[in-house]
């Protein structure tokens, strides 16, 4: 299933979830998986740590549904 020995080199991944259960454990996946992960629960929270350069990551994975970024209503 997951081959916990290898250090390829991986990516670096934003992973972005306002749930923390999904989040962490998407992330603990992605971790022993050989990946660097960064965390945001919501959209202000991830353009933050990219707008800050602590981030800068080759993929993104994100909850369909981003808190805190939605256009407002006319």
């Amino acid at each position: 299933m997951f081959d916990f020995g290898s250090k390829a080199a991986f990516p670096t991944v934003l992973l972005i979830d306002d749930d923390l259960v999904s989040r962490e454990v998407m992330a603990t996946v992605l971790a022993m998986s050989g990946y660097t992960v960064h965390t945001a629960a919501g959209g202000e929270e991830s353009l933050e740590l990219l707008a800050g350069g602590e981030c800068v990551p080759s993929a993104i994975l994100m909850d369909a549904q981003m808190p805190g970024l939605r256009e407002p209503a006319d």
